[in-house]
């Protein structure tokens, strides 16, 4: 069972790493075979699966999306603890809400991560 404490400090950890275009401390909250599924993997990657598999993919998914939004700086609103996993809710690009479902490893260690956006209809 994840306690809420250490939910928060995942989440925080995070949160920080992204605003601070720490790639090596982001990537150090990610097991070597994580599986991150977005809808900005599609439109930015040009992905249509909308999935990437490895470090090595999320690290250049990531540095790209820094390149992209450069003024991005992610609003933590809420954690959620569950049995063996997490879920972010945050103000994300654009300032839109944004979820993260990130189930983790026996370590600790994010194993996937399941985006969602909530894109205001315009």
């Amino acid at each position: 069972m994840i306690s809420e404490k250490m939910a928060e400090r995942i989440c925080r950890d995070w949160i920080n790493a992204w605003n601070d275009r720490r790639m090596e401390d982001l990537l150090s909250l990610y097991s070597d075979d994580v599986e991150l599924t977005s809808p900005l993997v599609v439109k930015d990657l040009k992905k249509p699966i909308g999935t990437i598999k490895g470090k090595d993919e999320v690290m250049r998914y990531y540095s790209k999306g820094f390149q992209l939004y450069p003024g991005l700086q992610y609003e933590l609103l809420q954690s959620f603890a569950g049995v063996d996993s997490i879920l972010i809710y945050y103000r994300g690009v654009d300032g839109n809400p944004t979820a993260s479902f990130m189930p983790l490893d026996y370590d600790g260690l994010v194993k996937k991560v399941v985006v969602h956006y909530n894109h205001p209809r315009g």
